[in-house]
């Protein structure tokens, strides 16, 4: 009789899921930025930013979903054997993808498509697609450019941005979020400082492709990726098993924001 009881007890005392709108902001990492040659105006094509989803879908508390936070692409390399730039990678959250971003392409290379396509190196007339509008996960990318005249002089392409395309030397514009920050930049050709600068970290957004008139600097870095995940501030979220970096939440208006930085693992969301 007492286990009859006993097991009575648990069957009422078990708590029965709770579905709430999840809100999420999730950005692939930045391409990296295409090398210059040693010589005046012979510069790397800018990195596409990472592909941008911003949505919302019902989840339900004590489910684990899958979360990846995409790398940023390496910059290109004209002093290490005409290195080209690589794409960023993947960022995920349960069957969600936001692309990396494309690489930027070295002198007379063309840029790499990618969530957002990077711009193409000096004397590449090659436009590379943002394909993150067509994926299955959709969201926001665009086409890197090609090289071109701008102002009288010739420049490599700027990559490719969430809220617009490249443009002869320029990188597409980010998108504001939810949140208020700007992400997915792309990467412009032409840097003005040697070496070429990076992408932010946790933006997402393209390398600088290398200016190409001091020696053959790196084009930089792409920014790595993120998720931001908002929900109602009666709910919790943990990483079981670790691997992931959170930052610390953040409540207002009766809603937590928590943002997802770096690694790979599992999220679950539970009552307060």
């Amino acid at each position: 009789m007492v286990g009859i009881q006993h097991l009575l007890l648990s069957t009422c005392l078990s708590v029965a899921p709770v579905t709430f709108t999840l809100d999420f902001i999730l950005v692939g990492g930045g391409g990296g930025g295409g090398f210059g040659q040693n010589t005046a105006l012979r510069d790397g094509g800018g990195g596409g930013a990472g592909g941008l989803i911003e949505s919302n879908f019902t989840a339900e508390t004590g489910v684990l979903y899958a979360v990846e936070i995409g790398l940023g692409g390496i910059g290109g390399d004209y002093n290490n054997n005409y290195t080209q730039a690589t794409n960023g990678s993947d960022s995920v959250l349960a069957t969600l993808t936001a692309l990396g971003g494309g690489a930027g392409g070295g002198i007379n290379s063309p840029g790499q498509p990618g969530g957002s396509g990077g711009g193409s190196g000096n004397y590449n007339t090659t436009y590379a697609a943002g394909e993150q509008p067509g994926s299955a996960s959709g969201g926001l990318g665009n086409a890197g450019s090609k090289s071109g005249s701008s102002g009288g002089s010739y420049y490599g392409g700027g990559g490719g941005g969430a809220g617009g395309p490249g443009t002869v030397y320029s990188g597409g514009p980010g998108y504001t979020a939810f949140d208020g920050i700007t992400y997915a930049a792309g990467g412009r050709s032409f840097a003005a400082v040697d070496p070429a600068p990076d992408g932010a970290a946790n933006t997402g957004n393209g390398g600088h492709g290398d200016r190409g008139n001091t020696g053959g600097e790196p084009g930089g870095d792409g920014g790595s990726g993120i998720l931001v995940l908002k929900f109602p501030d009666t709910l919790t979220v943990t990483n079981p098993g670790g691997g992931l970096v959170l930052d610390a939440p953040v409540t207002s208006g009766g809603f937590t924001t928590v943002r997802v930085t770096a690694g790979s693992g599992n999220i679950q969301f539970n009552e307060a």
